[in-house]
């Protein structure tokens, strides 16, 4: 796919025609809405770093993200994000188109099923960045006390497909009505193992014959990183102001990468249009 995808004109137009998912968990002007409600958010990201089920490159990569996702009420959901690097390099790295479902499979238990496009510049670092096509099924408990959430997702494209897994708890403390009657505090730490194959890493070494041989190492599937998170998310009206702090711990790396466990942050800001 033609690089401009990446231009700041293009992201502009599928600003216009994309919506997506994410929203439906935040407040409307007087309550947190519920699940399946109608929503449309158009919001940006900041991270100074990129992790990928448990695994990240060996050099740091710092991005921003604008994106817009809307769900409707039947639990359809669909949207567009984009990625521009700051750091090694400054250009624009990643686009995605997603579509998906939200539904209850039974009464507590909640289960989403999305496929997901990706482009990329032909010079990028992601990882994952051979791999175009990404089908996500995912199960989450709903309970009171620790929620559970089990990840299942298979990456295609142009090299050897991957299969990604990843378990993860976590419990929300809510502080609704904070400050006013349209505002609430919500911080959710979670804890998360991934595994998968991975055969989706694209290898930057200078050296061609060392990339061919390292390209051809057979990987099984094997746990590949523990993440811990702290999220905190402000909503206040229509606005949606988050936070995250994380805690990266790769396992099970191949010889070729050498990542070290580490922290990152990521910071948001969002606008719900309805």
């Amino acid at each position: 796919m033609n690089i401009k995808i990446f231009s700041p004109v293009f992201i502009l137009c599928a600003l216009v025609f994309s919506f997506s998912s994410s929203a439906s968990e935040k407040t409307d002007s007087s309550a947190r809405q519920k699940p399946y409600d109608r929503s449309l958010v158009l919001g940006i990201e900041y991270s100074s770093d990129k992790v990928f089920y448990g695994r990240k490159s060996e050099e740091r990569v710092l991005y921003i993200s604008p994106s817009l996702f809307y769900q409707a009420r039947s639990g359809f959901y669909t949207g567009f994000s984009s990625y521009r690097l700051l750091k090694p390099e400054k250009y624009w790295d990643q686009s995605q188109l997603m579509a998906g479902w939200d539904f209850s499979l039974w009464k507590k238990l909640e289960t989403s099923v999305s496929y997901s496009r990706f482009a990329y510049n032909d010079s990028s670092v992601q990882i994952q960045s051979s791999l175009k096509n990404n089908v996500e099924l995912s199960f989450s408990f709903d309970s009171a006390i620790i929620q559970p959430r089990l990840t299942g997702a298979l990456y295609f494209g142009t090299s050897t497909p991957d299969f990604l897994c990843s378990f993860e708890l976590s419990h929300e403390f809510a502080f609704d009505y904070l400050f006013g009657n349209k505002d609430g505090l919500y911080i959710k730490p979670t804890a998360a193992v991934s595994a998968g194959t991975l055969h989706y890493y694209k290898l930057m070494l200078r050296d061609s014959g060392q990339r061919i041989l390292a390209a051809r190492e057979v990987t099984k599937f094997n746990i590949s990183g523990i993440d811990f998170s702290l999220p905190v998310e402000y909503d206040i009206g229509r606005f949606i102001i988050g936070a995250s702090a994380n805690y990266n711990i790769p396992l099970n790396q191949p010889l070729y990468l050498r990542s070290k466990p580490g922290f990152y942050f990521t910071l948001g800001l969002g606008f719900r249009f309805m």
